[in-house]
Order: C-alpha cells, then sequence, then structure tokens
C-alpha cells in the first residue's frame, strides 16, 4: 500500500503544526517546511510524539529550488500555510508575550501595529506584505507543483491537492489588504486548476474565522485568549439573546474554531480523491 505524501509549508505555525499533526495521525508522510527548518515546540506530551514523525526541513518560498525537490519526490499533496494578518514583522512577537487590556484603551497606539520596543530600528523585510506573503508566495507554489506535474511523462493516476489556508472574513481593526490578498488567491488558485479540463491538481481552499488551539494554557493577559474570550461571549449573547435573528449580526458575529478542528477538516478534504473547492467555517464546525 503507497503511503500518502503531504508537504506542508508553514508546518511549524500556528495552524501548520495542527495540520502535520493531524496527517500524521491519518497515517500519512508528512515534511513540514519552513524557514528555519525548526519543529514546532510541544505544548502537551502527546506532542512530542507526532513531531517525531515528521519531518522538519528548511525551505525559502520565494525560492522554488529550495523545496523542488519534495515536490519531484512522488506526488505529495501540499499545503500553503504561510500568511500573515498584519504588515507588521513584530505582530506575532506582540501576540505571544501579550499585553493588557490598557494597550488598547486610552491614548495608546494598537500594539499590534506598533512595537513597544523602538529603540532598535530594523530594516523592513520587503516580502513582510499581503501581496508578498499570501499572495505571490501561493502563486509561486502553484506555478512550480503545476509546472512539475505537466512536465512529467506519465501522468499519475491520482490528482495531488494544493491547499490554500484562506480565511472566512476580514477582522475588526485589520486592514481590508487582509482579506483582499485571500481572495486574489482563491480566485488565482481556482482558475488555474479550471482553466484546463486535464488540470493536474485539486485545489482546496479552506475559509476559517478567529482561531485558536485547544492546548492554549496562556494566561488572561495572552493576547489571543482574550480577544477568543471576547468573541464567545459576543456569538454567546447572539445565539441565547438575540437567538440569531438578525443576519447582519450573524455576517459580524463569526463563531471561533480550533486549530485542530482546522486541521481535522482539511487532512479529511485532502485524503478524500473526489473534493475539490471551497471548505467554509460552517462546514467546518458541523
Amino acid at each position: 500500500m503507497v503511503v500518502q505524501k503531504l508537504v506542508v509549508f508553514g508546518g511549524n505555525g500556528f495552524l501548520g503544526k495542527r495540520i502535520c499533526q493531524q496527517a500524521v495521525l491519518s497515517g500519512m508522510q508528512v515534511i513540514g517546511l519552513s524557514r528555519s527548518g525548526k519543529s514546532p515546540e510541544p505544548v502537551s506530551k502527546n506532542d512530542s510524539h507526532w513531531i517525531k514523525e515528521v519531518s522538519w526541513q528548511s525551505a525559502n518560498i520565494f525560492n522554488p529550488d529550495s523545496y523542488v525537490g519534495h515536490l519531484k519526490d512522488g506526488t505529495p499533496d501540499i499545503v500553503h500555510s504561510i500568511g500573515i494578518l498584519l504588515e507588521n514583522e513584530n505582530y506575532k512577537k506582540n501576540i505571544k508575550n501579550g499585553f493588557s487590556i490598557g494597550d488598547f484603551c486610552g491614548k495608546s497606539s494598537n500594539p499590534l501595529f506598533y512595537p513597544r520596543d523602538t529603540s532598535v530600528s530594523k530594516p523592513k523585510d520587503p516580502d513582510f506584505t499581503y501581496e508578498r506573503m499570501n499572495t505571490k508566495s501561493a502563486m509561486i507554489l502553484t506555478d512550480t507543483y503545476n509546472t512539475i506535474l505537466r512536465n512529467r511523462a506519465k501522468p499519475s493516476s491520482v490528482k495531488p491537492s494544493i491547499s490554500y489556508i484562506s480565511a472566512d472574513k476580514g477582522f475588526a481593526m485589520i486592514p481590508d489588504g487582509y482579506i483582499h490578498s485571500k481572495r486574489m488567491t482563491e480566485l488565482y488558485l481556482l482558475d488555474e486548476a479550471h482553466k484546463n479540463v486535464d488540470s493536474p491538481f485539486r485545489p482546496i481552499i479552506i475559509r476559517p474565522g478567529f482561531m485558536f488551539d485547544e492546548l492554549n494554557t496562556a494566561q488572561f493577559n495572552d493576547f489571543r485568549t482574550l480577544l477568543h474570550d471576547g468573541i464567545e461571549v459576543l456569538n454567546f449573547v447572539n445565539k441565547l439573546i438575540l437567538r440569531k435573528q438578525f443576519q447582519f449580526v450573524n455576517e459580524l458575529i463569526r463563531p471561533t474554531v480550533s486549530t485542530q478542528q482546522v486541521g481535522r477538516s482539511l487532512v479529511a478534504k485532502i485524503k478524500n480523491q473526489k473534493f475539490n473547492g471551497i471548505v467554509t467555517l460552517d462546514d467546518m464546525l458541523k
């Protein structure tokens, strides 16, 4: 029996690691690619087990030569789990370090947009933009794999998938460029797959909402935990008090979803050879 292979770009990230975990649990051979090539830090004892089963490798998404060997080895399914919420290189560090509610109140600037420590000025990374990280990187990956598949002398009997992590909707305080970059990539991926009847790959687009990790044990000061709890309160009010009677409120207040749920949903679609298309937030929560 041939073991299905999965290559996850951004494999050691917040969502990417849970996709790798679910793929391992589903019996797949998994390669996790990232700039550092390092494995993620285990959050629980169970994490230590599946992390050892993944081959963690270094690659630069903008340089196909750094990962083309992985794409030519067999006919792997691939996942693009790379992207940014803000065009500020410090925002992930800020979220991880946490802030107080006061950071968002009064006269202080939004700490997501502006770093706390401005004593050291670092050159801006030209790749750290919505266009480059959320869109161009996925286009480069899609074009690279599409070319490899089309140039093979003998087409594979199994059509591999290219999965893209998009988003349900934009978020408050987040520039419109974020969701625009996601939708532009969706259109590109779908167009590349459907422009020819004999497309060599299946496009899978997954649209999660605000994500959290089920194993997160951070303190209340952790920004992601704070925001997740706030959204859950709003959902509680909408469901039990407003009884979801107002469509505009339902569109504005969307459910949260765990990275584990997203990982399970995506891997299930990858393993289903008949599936291609969009996986919505509501699909994931069924």
